[in-house]
C-alpha cells in the first residue's frame, strides 16, 4: 500500500486545509442560526454571537493564507 506515493505533501495540506475551512464555516453557521432562531437574543446579542462565532472562521483563513501564500484580503 505504501510502496507507491499517494500524492505530494503539499497536495494534502492543501486538502486539508480546505477541509477544515468547509467544516468551520458550516459549524460557524449553525451557531449563528441557532442565535438567530432563539427568540430571547437581541440583535445586539446575535450581533456578538456572530462576531465571536466567526473569529474560528478567520483562524482558519489566516493559516490558508500563510499557506498558500495569497495576500490577505480586507
Amino acid at each position: 500500500m505504501l510502496a507507491e506515493p499517494a500524492g505530494s505533501v503539499e497536495h494534502w495540506g492543501e486538502r486539508a486545509l480546505q477541509r477544515s475551512l468547509l467544516t468551520t464555516a458550516d459549524l460557524t453557521g449553525r451557531h449563528i442560526e441557532a442565535y438567530a432562531d432563539a427568540p430571547a437574543n437581541t440583535p445586539c446579542q446575535l450581533v456578538v454571537g456572530a462576531r465571536r462565532c466567526l473569529a474560528g472562521t478567520g483562524a482558519v483563513r489566516t493559516r490558508w493564507q500563510h499557506t498558500t501564500g495569497t495576500a490577505p484580503t480586507p
